[in-house]
């Protein structure tokens, strides 16, 4: 029989060792790669809305029902009882890791009661509209909300966004007023947009 020294023995527990640990990173690798395809093809799509009117940010306190509570607030001063014309814009923010595409089946714009809402523009030259209004939820003040319901709106990351027109007259009576913008794929939704309008 062939007999190994204690020297050989060493350098073959040595090799199994860094053999071990290279199967052990490449293992790792592996995992990672296929974990990170994974979040890739399950990444939801993240929206992005903003208010072009936006002037600065500010603190309000917002009377409801449970009391009073401070919110931070974008508030956008528009003259009492005016036609105003408010645009929001909706672009497809992505991830760093993915950047699924958005297709918005339900969007739903909604505005304080004392608000006359008269027509919504969307699409890319503007050549959709909606000039019917919807009685929805009660605002904090206690009034229902009125709302213009869009759908079918595609956004790619990378691509111009998609502008909102909306005509409106703004209330005769001052005051900070709570609107909000909820919308949805046909298979997720997304945060709230909030925003305040301020009648002056």
């Amino acid at each position: 029989m062939v007999s190994l020294n204690e020297n050989t023995l060493h350098t073959y527990a040595e090799i199994a060792c860094i053999a071990s640990v290279i199967v052990s990173i490449l293992s790792l690798f592996v995992v990672t790669y296929i974990a990170f395809k994974a979040l890739q093809y399950t990444a939801s799509p993240k929206l992005r809305i903003v208010h072009t009117g936006q002037k600065y940010l500010g603190f309000y306190n917002l009377l409801t029902g449970a009391g009073v509570k401070r919110k931070l607030i974008s508030a956008y001063p528009l003259d009492r009882n005016a036609n105003t014309t408010l645009e929001f814009i909706f672009s497809n923010k992505g991830h760093w890791f993915a950047k699924p595409a958005i297709v918005i089946n339900e969007c739903y714009i909604n505005f304080d009661a004392a608000f006359q809402l008269q027509e919504v523009r969307f699409g890319a030259a503007f050549e959709r509209n909606r000039n019917v209004a919807c009685q929805g939820k009660p605002t904090p003040t206690g009034r229902r909300s009125k709302y213009f319901q869009i759908a079918d709106i595609h956004l790619f990351y990378g691509e111009p966004p998609e502008r909102v027109q909306i005509d409106l007259i703004t209330p005769q009576e001052e005051g900070v007023y709570y609107c909000w913008i909820a919308s949805r794929t046909e298979d997720a939704s997304f945060p709230i947009f909030r925003f305040y309008l301020n009648i002056s």
